[in-house]
């Protein structure tokens, strides 16, 4: 008589999914990058948001990057890897009046990296920088 197959009981693994704030004040013609603590699992990309008020007249601009380091630069973009720069030759959200949101699906399967969010100043006066990520962990 032959053994009846018997199924594994399924048992969903929790899934760590996080929105991470970012925010800060950037001087006038001046760069800002934040950067987050490190992350110590692969995750997916999911979603960023950035905020555009009246006052960012099309003159702020926001990128996204992943990096092994944490060191920024405040003369300039980070040298690393812009999330969006596959697709996009620029990779720079602009705006006004609005909040702008970008679905992403990017996968970062790298242990240890950083999630920067880099702006550019554009207006004569400071600018508070406000956006946020949405990630993913990714169960291997």
């Amino acid at each position: 008589m032959s053994a009846q197959f018997k199924a594994p009981k399924y048992e969903p693994q929790p899934v760590r999914r996080v929105e991470i704030p970012f925010n800060g004040t950037v001087a006038a013609g001046a760069y800002l990058t934040l950067v987050t603590s490190k992350i110590m699992y692969p995750y997916r990309v999911i979603r960023v948001k950035m905020f555009f008020p009246v006052v960012a007249a099309n003159l702020v601009l926001h990128r996204w990057y992943v990096s092994p380091s944490p060191t920024v630069s405040i003369t300039d973009w980070p040298a690393d890897t812009n999330l969006f720069g596959r697709e996009s030759p620029t990779a720079t959200f602009i705006g006004q009046s609005l909040i702008r949101q970008a679905a992403a699906n990017v996968e970062v399967r790298e242990i240890g990296t950083y999630i920067k969010f880099s702006t550019f100043n554009g207006l004569g006066v400071a600018y508070t920088v406000n956006g946020s990520i949405t990630i993913e962990e990714i169960k291997t």
